[in-house]
């Protein structure tokens, strides 16, 4: 996941079209070599991908009148949840009991 101004996604993005060989490693090197632009998420505050992780502390709030998924590991709302490999189906049962009104 890239996240940021499109101009900075931009160059990010051409950058690695251009390059042969591993994205990853690339990646790597551009976050290495621009420290003030690129970043990860460590703590999964923007992305948090569910692969072997206990979703225990994804609640579901819905003091607002919609129901917000909050993370009560960090206290905020989480942005975005990826379900990678077998963790899809975490995601649409989150997805569900948000649309049903189910407690998580």
């Amino acid at each position: 996941f890239k996240i940021g101004p499109a101009e900075k996604l931009l160059n990010i993005t051409s950058d690695l079209c251009a390059f042969q060989g591993d994205e990853q490693k690339r990646l790597h090197e551009l976050m290495l070599a621009h420290p003030d632009e690129i970043t990860l998420d460590y703590g999964g505050n923007i992305v948090l991908s569910v692969w072997s992780f206990n979703t225990s502390f994804l609640q579901i709030d819905r003091s607002s009148g919609n129901p917000i998924l909050r993370n009560s590991v960090t206290g905020h709302a989480q942005c975005f949840v990826h379900g990678n490999g077998p963790a899809k189906r975490i995601v649409r049962r989150l997805g569900q009991h948000m649309e049903d009104g189910f407690a998580s």
